[in-house]
Formats: structure tokens, sequence, C-alpha cells
């Protein structure tokens, strides 16, 4: 939903301008309301904008956050935007929720201004779960200039640069993730040339357990290439609900007719995985779409819901305790709960940027052998082994 944007009175703005902020505020945007003829100043380099700062305690904090980055996006340099964006998310742990758009265009931006990776990483940040590192790469795939025989060794810089090539970086995986969406628009959305880029990733497996055997560059950029692919289809759904899907497909066999295609095991995983995640978005809730993964067989229902979980993490606290009781326990397959359920409560580690939520919901969980087995992984795996707010970027 497009969020419109007010004008106050001038009397407003020259009491708020004189009682509030310094001569070192950005503009005015009180909250929701910006008046769009002041002179922007310049932000300040190493903590929030006195503006931006009144979000923190706003009772809509979500929308003032929303206002002013879109307001302020292409109004200022991406470096003093990206800064911006690190002292609010350092401040506000809990905004992973809802920045990651906003990251996304900054990013979009940076590369626009400099086309110059090394230049970008020197301010750039891996905060709003990657979203402005999924920025610079979809502006690289959208970057006419670079042949596409390079574009995969290109943003695959971001993540080695960013993790070290360290998949227990907790930055890893959404990183290269950013790969595939760097891939989709390349690619317009053809999810079978996508897929053929992909496909020249490596596919080796962690030797760890089967949990993260999922984590191969190839199944990642899987991911991301789905994600696009099937939101592209949510979109049209959204335009036409008469017409649930593209061509003769509906809009429940259209993960699992594309999908099926892919006979690599990664590439199959990450179709599988954010195909069924996008549908989550239309009018399929939760609950009907973690059944529609019960009808593929074992081996596809478990990415189905890795998937499903990684989208119901990103809820409050409580809400993960609901969906991994009520929606994780629906998988007719034990090992398709486990993961499902482990995985939606590690991910309040990222959003959180701690590691008290996951065994405060530990703790409220029925006891049975699934749960148990899910809340032993969280115990033995709570390590933050790269903050999401690091900004130290590997030379």
């Amino acid at each position: 939903m497009k969020k419109y944007l007010l004008f106050i009175p001038l009397i407003l703005v020259v009491f708020i301008t004189a009682s509030i902020f310094t001569s070192n505020s950005d503009n005015n945007i009180s909250n929701s309301k910006i008046n769009n003829s002041q002179k922007l100043l310049k932000l300040p380099a190493n903590e929030i904008a006195p503006t931006l700062k009144l979000c923190i305690t706003d009772k809509d904090q979500r929308r003032c956050f929303t206002n002013y980055f879109n307001y302020a996006i292409g109004k200022y340099n991406s470096k003093d935007l990206a800064n911006q964006l690190f002292y609010y998310r350092t401040a506000v742990p809990t905004a992973t929720q809802y920045c990651h758009d906003q990251a996304l265009a900054i990013g979009i931006q940076a590369w626009g201004e400099y086309k110059d990776l090394d230049k970008v990483l020197e301010f750039g940040t891996p905060v709003c779960a990657s979203g402005f590192l999924h920025g610079v790469q979809e502006a690289v795939g959208l970057d006419t200039s670079i042949p596409t025989e390079t574009l995969v060794s290109l943003v695959s810089k971001v993540c080695s640069r960013i993790t070290g090539d360290d998949f227990t970086d907790s930055n890893y995986r959404v990183c290269y993730h950013g790969i595939g969406h760097a891939v989709a628009k390349r690619t317009n959305n053809d999810i079978d040339e996508g897929m053929k880029i992909c496909a020249t990733l490596d596919a080796t497996k962690p030797k760890t357990n089967p949990f993260d055997a999922s984590y191969t560059k190839r199944e990642l950029c899987s991911e991301g290439l789905s994600m696009r692919f099937f939101e592209s289809i949510v979109l049209e759904v959204g335009k036409n609900p008469s017409l649930p899907g593209k061509g003769n497909l509906t809009i429940n066999e259209n993960p699992y007719q594309i999908c099926d295609k892919q006979k690599d095991s990664s590439l199959r995983y990450g179709c599988f995985e954010y195909g069924t995640r996008a549908f989550t978005h239309t009018e399929l809730d939760y609950n009907r779409t973690a059944m529609l993964c019960n009808f593929y067989g074992k081996a596809d229902q478990i990415p189905c819901y890795f998937g499903i979980s990684r989208e119901v993490a990103y809820t409050a606290e409580t809400d993960t305790f609901t969906n991994v009781t009520k929606v994780c326990s629906q998988a007719n397959d034990p090992e398709a709960r486990y993961i499902c359920g482990m995985n939606a409560i590690m991910n309040r580690i990222t959003i959180d940027n701690n590691i008290v939520a996951p065994l405060e919901i530990c703790k409220k969980l029925p006891s049975n052998a699934v749960n148990k087995r899910i809340c032993n992984y969280v115990k033995d795996h709570l390590v933050i082994t790269s903050s999401e707010n690091e900004r130290n970027i590997n030379s």
C-alpha cells in the first residue's frame, strides 16, 4: 500500500524546527509528516539523525521508519543513508522485521552512484537481512555493462568479502541468496535460464548435519531466483484473483510443476524452499500453504517447510511460538517438522540480534520428541559468529 505523505502548515514547521531540531537536522519529517519544500541539511555521520531518532519511540515505529527512508532515498548520498540505516538498526534490533526493502533501495542507489564494488563495500553493511547487499547485487544484475559471464563472480565477491566464505557466519546464507536475485534481474525472471546460471556455482555440501547440507552456493542462488520468480506469479494473482496462475496452472500446481523440473538436488531444494514460501503472500494463509507441502514427497517436503519456517519467523516472538506449534506441526514427515521448527526459532537470533528469544520460545514448547530435538539443536547452536551490525568488511 502506498504511503501518502502529508504537508504540514508552515507555522508548525517553524515551531518544530526552532524547538526540536538542531543545525544538524536532516529534514523536517515529524513521524509521517514531511515538508518537501524544506532545504535538506547534512545528515550526522556518527549518530541517528534527530528526525529519524523520533521513530524509535513513535507509536507506529514501522510506518515512521518507512516514511523517513521513502522520502530520504534519492535525496541523500547512499553512504549517508547507509550510515543512518546502520545506526538505527543498532538502536532498534527488531527493525529487521521491516527494514529490508528500504535497505535494498539504498543498495541499488549505491551501485548507481559508484559503479565500484570496493567503494560500495567500504560503507556497505549486512544489516536488515542483507537488504543493502541484495540491492547492490540486484543493481549489478540489471547493469548491462556487466557481462553475464562475469555476473555471478562479481556478485559472489560481495558475499566472500562479507563472510570470508564461512557458512557458519550469520550473514552467509542470506547474502549468497542475493546472488539469485541478481540472476533473476539479469534473466527478467526466466527461471529456466536463471537455473542454468545458478548451476555454475559450487554444490559442495558442508559435512556437518542434514540441515547445514542445504547451505550450498548453488542452492542459495536457486533460493533467490525462485523467490523472485514466484513473487512475480503472486503479483499477477494479486492483479487478477480470478486467474490464480499462469496459463492452465493453478496456484497450487505452480510450485510443484516448475520445481519438479529441477533434477539437480541443490537447485531443486532451493526452488521448493522459496517457491512455496512466496505463496504465503497470497490469500493462501500459512496453514493452507503448509498443507500444500504435504502433497510433496519427503525429499521435497523438507525444503518446502524450511522455506515456510523462514517466512513465519519474521514476526513477533509469540507468533513464532504459535507458528512452530501450529504450522510446523502439520508436516507429515518428522524431519520436516524438526527443520521447520528449528529454523523458525533460530531465525530469532538474527531478527533480535541476541540469543535470548530462542531459549524463551523453547521453554514454552510442548514436550515431545521432535520439540526436544529442536531445542537441543537450538541450545547447541546459539552462537552469533558475525553480528548483523558488523561494519568491518574483509579486504
